[in-house]
């Protein structure tokens, strides 16, 4: 059970994690890229950063799944601790 809840909080850590990094990283890419076509350059708008939140958040959804398990898998015990 101790295996299991240390699991579910790695999952979550990484989730709230890699979201809160991918959404500024993406919020400032798009930016730059809207600069090169003339816009001014303001960080954080609200509707750039709900649309990056939400690509963001559904890739992270997506990858953050294997990552935790091919990390548990890696570490000490293997499969059968996943198992178990």
């Amino acid at each position: 059970m101790k295996k299991a809840l240390k699991m579910i909080f790695l999952y979550l850590f990484l989730l709230i994690a890699c979201t809160a990094i991918g959404t500024a990283l993406y919020c400032i890419y798009l930016k730059v890229s809207g600069s090169v076509t003339g816009i001014k350059i303001t960080l954080f708008d609200t509707d750039v950063l709900l649309k990056s939140v939400f690509y963001v958040a559904a890739c992270v959804i997506i990858f953050i799944g294997p990552l935790v398990s091919f990390f548990c898998i890696r570490n000490n015990g293997g499969v059968a601790r996943l198992i178990t």
